[in-house]
């Protein structure tokens, strides 16, 4: 499996803690009136009532073959399962790498659902699209400790706009 020069310079800023990612803060007040407590988010890209209401964070070719790039950036394994169109489920170890899909006989159509999730309880996922060129889109996925635990789903849509959530 080859990937995009750009893989492994927005793997290093990922796993270093320095990648791409869109933070907010919100001030939150308490129902009892307490002072304001200073809270950070990662910002949603889209409304609850049109989950697809934002620009895409990047597009390919939905008439043409798609080939789905995945690697473990974390030290614990992660399950990945395509909902559609329905696969098997795949077991990606640390550091591993996993394609889903090629570009050049068979393709994935859109619309298309990946998701990631990790096999303990407690813990969450994080997952970055590092490029989508030449209907190659390129994932790097990790575990994080969080408050909310589970997983995180790519979705191509229809027209080849790409999602995360």
């Amino acid at each position: 499996m080859q990937f995009h020069p750009s893989l492994a310079l927005g793997l290093v800023s990922v796993l270093l803690g320095i990648g791409q990612a869109t933070v907010a803060s919100a001030n939150v007040i308490s129902p009892s009136g307490e002072p304001p407590a200073f809270e950070s988010v990662i910002a949603q890209t889209s409304s609850p009532e049109d989950p697809f209401a934002e620009p895409p964070l990047a597009r390919v070719d939905p008439d043409s073959p798609i080939r789905i790039d995945v690697v473990n950036g974390g030290e614990l394994p992660i399950i990945f399962e395509l909902t559609e169109p329905i696969a098997l489920q795949r077991e990606l170890p640390p550091l591993g790498e996993i394609s889903f899909g090629t570009t050049h006989t068979s393709y994935l159509p859109p619309p298309l659902s990946l998701l990631a999730y990790p096999l303990e309880d407690e813990i969450g996922i994080n997952l970055y699209v590092v490029s989508a060129e030449d209907n190659v889109i390129e994932i790097v996925v990790s575990e994080q400790l969080s408050d909310i635990p589970g997983g995180r789903s790519m979705v191509i849509t229809e027209t080849g706009g790409i999602y995360l959530f």
